[in-house]
């Protein structure tokens, strides 16, 4: 049976609604819709980099300042776990889908008798992993959004792009192979009769999982996800038109009504300042890649590259700003070259 896992298969695909169920303890909760768009931009959205922040501090206190690994003493073990158990509190309260996600993906490769300073010293660093992990998954939707995510890519293009991508990160991202599973009824219940109706599953260990899977989804369906090309936002187009800029504001203004004017001074200054803000993007998002061998060391765990979560955050207000003449060319190719 399974044991701390989310199950989700494809409800309605003109509609973009998934439906997930928690596996925990062999048993199975409630089913639960959700609209994959807004999912996906919900999660990539928040931030989660105070938790990372703390753990990771925590971690190297409990490796101590000699690097000596036998150094681990049971009151900063004590400590780290404590820190641990209420940041799974936390996200229990905030999102319980997440929650049960990193949980799952704590306890991937718990060896829970090896009571050695080095066995304690690699559930920690696995403890640390799974965290990194949620922000790594944010920058891949993130990376691969602000690759395709606007109207001059159609659906077949994003498809294509999303399948090389993972195809291209798969070591790097998931622990465990990501391929649509079928099950019957008689897995959880001979009795039942419901459960062998959905015909296709997704068994999700981890963020990583989860997320994939519903940007596998995504991908197939009619609904987009773009990028506002004033603010950065991710957002849903609410009709079959070309919708460049999202429905919120900046600055006080709508991004709607910004939008004409700022693409008509774009085309007739011939920009290139654009393209190298995307060309600095994509050579960060390379250089963040793990190497796949990385992930199973004994000793340092993953720390994921932050300059590409520091660039995005800055290039958002930096690039509207630009957009909206608030600042001049020049200081923006000054922020570009702390990145090249």
């Amino acid at each position: 049976m399974i044991t701390d896992a989310v199950l989700v298969h494809l409800k309605n695909s003109k509609q973009g609604i998934v439906e997930y169920m928690i596996v925990n303890n062999d048993n199975i909760h409630p089913p639960v819709e959700i609209n994959i768009n807004d999912e996906l931009i919900k999660f990539a959205d928040y931030d989660f980099t105070s938790y990372i922040s703390a753990i990771e501090k925590m971690l190297e206190n409990l490796k101590g300042n000699s690097k000596n690994i036998y150094e681990i003493t049971d009151e900063k073990t004590s400590q780290f776990g404590e820190y641990i158990n209420g940041f799974l509190n936390s996200m229990l309260r905030i999102n319980p889908l997440w929650m049960v996600l990193i949980y799952s993906d704590m306890r991937f490769n718990f060896n829970f008798y090896d009571d050695t300073d080095i066995g304690i010293l690699r559930r920690c660093i696995d403890e640390y992993n799974a965290l990194a992990e949620v922000v790594t998954m944010q920058i891949v939707l993130n990376n691969i959004f602000n690759t395709v995510g606007d109207d001059s890519n159609n659906q077949s293009a994003r498809l294509e792009y999303f399948e090389k991508e993972f195809n291209k990160n798969f070591d790097n991202f998931n622990k465990v192979s990501f391929t649509s599973k079928k099950f019957d009824e008689y897995m959880f219940n001979p009795n039942s009769k419901t459960t062998g109706e959905i015909t296709e599953y997704y068994i999700c260990t981890s963020v990583a999982e989860f997320y994939s899977a519903l940007l596998y989804l995504h991908f197939q369906s009619n609904k987009r996800i773009n990028v506002c090309k004033l603010c950065g936002k991710l957002f849903t187009p609410k009709t079959a038109k070309a919708t460049a800029y999202c429905y919120g504001s900046y600055d006080g203004q709508k991004c709607q009504d910004l939008g004409p004017h700022i693409v008509n001074r774009e085309q007739q200054k011939n920009d290139e300042v654009l393209a190298e803000f995307e060309k600095v993007r994509r050579k960060l998002y390379l250089q963040f890649y793990i190497e796949p061998d990385e992930y199973w060391n004994e000793v340092d765990p993953i720390i994921p590259n932050k300059k590409y979560t520091e660039f995005m955050d800055k290039k958002k207000k930096l690039l509207a700003d630009y957009r909206m003449n608030k600042i001049n060319k020049e200081k923006v190719m000054k922020f570009l070259e702390q990145y090249r």
